[in-house]
């Protein structure tokens, strides 16, 4: 089953890490399950998710150590009990250590410094466990050999045997709970990070896709320059593709990456798209005489000195364009993409979403800026569109109408035809879904209602609350599934 059908639809964009969980993390386990009978019942056709790969840096699921491999804390252990790989006496004895050496972690948000302790036991017994005569095993490990093997020795070949049967272990839980949504007439939408990290499998020991210095070590960064989420511009610390020099190496990696996808996922976001057009790029300044470093950075295991960026420094620089948006529409017909074209776009950069075909996003938190010809304003948006009231970089609804400017609320409530700052969350999602746009994506927590404790993440900002926010057990009700399906089916047909 895929998403490729142009009928009115709509879904939920919720993490995997914000399911309830009773070990700190959402997994793929019996929660999962219930949000996809959740989505069934309340009219929802999409589950849109945040990337799965293992976590890099402050836990955020966009600079993955593997761009292939799956993340270990999203196994569920309830699942490696009832496969007998596990005992309930282990799970639960684990559970009480770890959260004793991490001083009581109450699982009431992600908990992510406790997954470490928790499940590497765990994971080591169930491995040990693992029955790898098995024909699905050895299929797996066949079919998956060049980015297994690439993770392996990135990750430590002393670790090999155990490594392939923990992503084994992930592939099989996700390969199940995809099949169960496609079954209830639910498709999965992905989100591919446009680029790797620079403490990663994939630029560590991948192609030579990346621009690079002699040593090895990246030659500049990604980031944006000054915008509306950051005044002084983002740097991400990842590595830029050569495209000018090892384009045709660029070309293979993200070839693989998308038939990865494909197999995972019945579409995806990608990530930054605009970079297809131009991309920003940050010169690294190593230690020179006269400047001072600021921070450390990890590359092929050497520790360089380099000092502070800004996203003031930066540069624009052509991407591949159309010739690769020919090389993916041919190689993955039917896979549908979503182009995430937020932010200040260059004329090329929209002519190249146009030529793609490619659905663009459409945020309403960016619509009520006063003009009536913001192309984010409902009345504005065309059908080959994905329209959010907000995305997992967006506040909630909610404090977005209690903190938004007093222009903006007043254009907004004047647009929406709302009395009030408090009538705003459920006019925006009301808006999203009579818009014409092809599909409609409703944040959880938007229509949970739920306020600034309950934002994703905040751009440009580390550490904090970002990516923690979890789903309440009991929060998904029948009368709150009974409220979707009116508002989808019964009010805007989708």
């Amino acid at each position: 089953m895929g998403i490729t059908n142009t009928s009115r639809r709509a879904g939920i964009l919720l993490p995997v890490t914000a399911l309830p969980s009773p070990y700190g993390v959402g997994s793929l386990g019996n929660a999962a399950y219930t949000f996809v009978d959740f989505l069934e019942t309340s009219g929802q056709s999409v589950w849109q998710i945040l990337p799965i790969g293992p976590f890099g840096g402050g836990y955020s699921p966009y600079q993955p150590s593997s761009a292939f491999a799956g993340n270990p804390w999203l196994i569920d252990l309830d699942a490696l009990v009832s496969d007998e790989l596990l005992t309930k006496k282990e799970v639960r004895e684990a559970w009480a250590n770890a959260s004793r050496k991490a001083h009581g972690i109450v699982p009431a948000s992600a908990a992510f410094r406790i997954q470490e302790i928790l499940r590497r036991p765990l994971l080591e017994k169930a491995t040990s466990r693992l029955d790898v005569k098995n024909a699905d095993y050895r299929r797996f490990c066949r079919g998956n050999q060049d980015w297994l093997d690439v993770y392996i020795r990135f990750s430590g070949t002393d670790r090999a045997e155990q490594i392939r049967r923990v992503q084994y272990l992930f592939y099989k839980q996700w390969k199940e709970l995809k099949s169960y949504a496609n079954l209830k007439g639910v498709g999965i939408v992905g989100d591919l990070p446009f680029y790797v990290s620079a403490d990663s499998a994939d630029f560590l020991l991948g192609p030579r896709a990346f621009d690079v210095t002699t040593d090895g070590s990246p030659a500049s960064v990604g980031g944006v320059p000054p915008d509306a989420f950051s005044p002084d511009g983002q740097v991400w610390d990842t590595p830029v593709y050569d495209w000018k020099n090892h384009k045709e190496e660029a070309y293979a990696f993200w070839q693989s990456r998308l038939s990865h996808a494909a197999k995972l996922y019945d579409g995806i976001r990608i990530d930054h798209f605009r970079a297809l057009s131009e991309y920003y790029a940050i010169p690294v300044r190593d230690n020179t005489p006269g400047l001072t470093p600021d921070r450390t950075v990890s590359v092929k295991g050497r520790n360089l000195s380099v000092c502070k960026l800004s996203g003031r420094e930066g540069e624009w620089r052509p991407g591949p364009g159309r010739p690769f948006i020919d090389r993916i529409r041919a190689a993955f017909p039917g896979f549908e993409i979503v182009a995430e074209d937020l932010g200040e776009l260059s004329d090329a950069a929209k002519d190249l979403v146009e030529y793609s075909g490619f659905p663009g996003m459409k945020i309403l938190q960016f619509a009520f800026s006063g003009d009536a010809d913001n192309a984010y304003l409902p009345h504005r948006i065309q059908r080959n569109s994905w329209v959010y009231t907000g995305t997992h970089d967006n506040d909630t609804l909610v404090n977005w109408a209690r903190t938004a400017s007093k222009d903006t609320a007043a254009f907004a409530m004047d647009y929406l035809g709302a009395s009030s700052r408090a009538e705003l969350p459920g006019a925006c999602i009301r808006a999203a879904l009579s818009s014409r746009a092809d599909t409609c994506i409703i944040p959880m927590q938007d229509w949970l209602g739920l306020g600034a404790t309950a934002r994703i993440n905040k751009p440009a900002s580390i550490g904090g609350r970002n990516w923690r926010w979890r789903l309440t057990p009991g929060a998904l009700t029948p009368r709150l599934a009974t409220r979707l399906r009116h508002f989808t089916k019964d009010l805007y047909d989708r």
